[in-house]
């Protein structure tokens, strides 16, 4: 009777281990297995990639809109600063500033004709004319100016002078070419392109 080989689980275990090692050193398993982790790691990498990308756009997004809304801050301080020294004049002169005739808007990049509307007037010459230097340096050191200061973003000054006219949607009436008697001061804020304005109490 022929002899029966017996094989312990011991020696297929080390046969199998055998198999592996000859194949994990045969050139096409090299291969194939640095396809597969070159693949994974550029899978890897766009993730990263597209993650970045992602937060950056979201932090420029809410750096410019900071930016922003910090300008229209400092417009709103601006304005609330020309108005207490358009009061500290009217104290001291009974009126508010005016220049004869009264017929042009007074703003932070100039004339700008016979309205402050925005982007509609072509603003020009000296920032801050009379009769808004008679606030300096008396009642105010420097006249502020818009940090943008163009045609859309800039400070005005409309007097009531010897006529009837609209300031923060009540209507006002001064009667003398001397007497200006209210007054509205305003700019486009940035963040929703709003007017703000301030005028005399």
């Amino acid at each position: 009777m022929p002899k029966r080989h017996k094989f312990s689980r011991q020696s297929s275990k080390s046969l199998f281990t055998a198999s592996l090692q000859h194949r994990a050193k045969s050139p096409e398993f090299s291969r194939s297995m640095n396809k597969l982790h070159h693949a994974f790691t550029l899978v890897e990498l766009l993730v990263v990639i597209a993650i970045i990308v992602m937060l950056l756009a979201a932090s420029l997004i809410g750096i410019q809109g900071s930016k922003e809304t910090t300008r229209d801050v400092r417009r709103k301080a601006d304005l609330e600063a020309i108005r207490e020294a358009l009061e500290l004049y009217k104290a001291d002169n009974n009126v508010y500033p005016y220049s004869n005739p009264e017929n042009a808007c007074d703003s932070s990049e100039g004339s700008c004709g016979t309205a402050c509307t925005s982007g509609t007037n072509s603003c020009g010459g000296v920032a801050w004319a009379a009769p808004m230097t008679n606030l300096q340096p008396n009642f105010i050191a420097d006249l502020p100016e818009d940090s943008i200061n163009d045609d859309t973003h800039f400070y005005y000054y409309e007097p009531v002078c010897n006529q009837t006219s609209t300031v923060c949607g009540v209507s006002k009436t001064c009667t003398g070419i001397n007497n200006c008697c209210a007054y509205e001061l305003g700019t486009q804020l940035e963040a929703d392109s709003t007017w703000y304005r301030v005028c005399s109490p």
